[in-house]
């Protein structure tokens, strides 16, 4: 039987048979640098396992609005819950290491939300659309996303460069905001 190559550009839905998380953590485990760029981020919402977070070389969070009060209650919430504690001292450790940077672009916007997964310096593949990764869907409605591979996903590492670029980088403010954690 012949097998059929994955295509270079897949349009999937919260109904397909692997949903975003499951494509998230796919392609996050066969890689070593992560870019990512979000409207929004939710600290408990980024599901990520530690091992993971503490594999990866980078990780580039772009969010179009930083609100580290915000962020530091979600923090000292996710500490006392047993299944957010292990990943989120996995991501401060991380934030404070400087293998997650994180810089914020309020002046300018994008839309959808985007991921951009790179294995030995190379471009592996990207998420476009909507960025649910625990795995109950926040819409009733449809939560649509496309999964692009190899050259397809380039203009999308392309692009992210340039937010990055614009952006003003909060991670000495975060790495100050939680030195508390251990």
């Amino acid at each position: 039987m012949l097998s059929r190559p994955n295509p270079p550009l897949r349009l999937f839905d919260e109904h397909d048979a692997v949903p975003f998380p499951g494509r998230f953590a796919k392609r996050l485990a066969a890689a070593d640098e992560l870019d990512v760029a979000l409207t929004r981020l939710r600290v408990l919402a980024l599901v990520m396992r530690s091992r993971d977070i503490r594999r990866l070389a980078r990780i580039r969070l772009c969010v179009a609005r930083a609100v580290v009060g915000d962020w530091e209650v979600e923090v000292r919430r996710a500490l006392l819950d047993d299944v957010h504690r292990d990943r989120t001292r996995a991501l401060v450790e991380a934030l404070k290491q400087r293998r997650i940077e994180v810089r914020s672009a309020p002046l300018h916007g994008w839309s959808p939300d985007f991921s951009v997964f790179s294995a030995a310096g190379s471009v592996q593949a990207a998420l476009l659309g909507s960025h649910w990764l625990d795995e109950t869907p926040p819409d009733p409605g449809p939560l649509w996303a496309v999964e692009a591979v190899g050259g397809h996903a380039a203009p999308m590492a392309v692009r992210f460069d340039e937010l990055w670029d614009r952006a003003h980088d909060v991670s000495a403010a975060l790495c100050d905001r939680f030195e508390w954690v251990g």
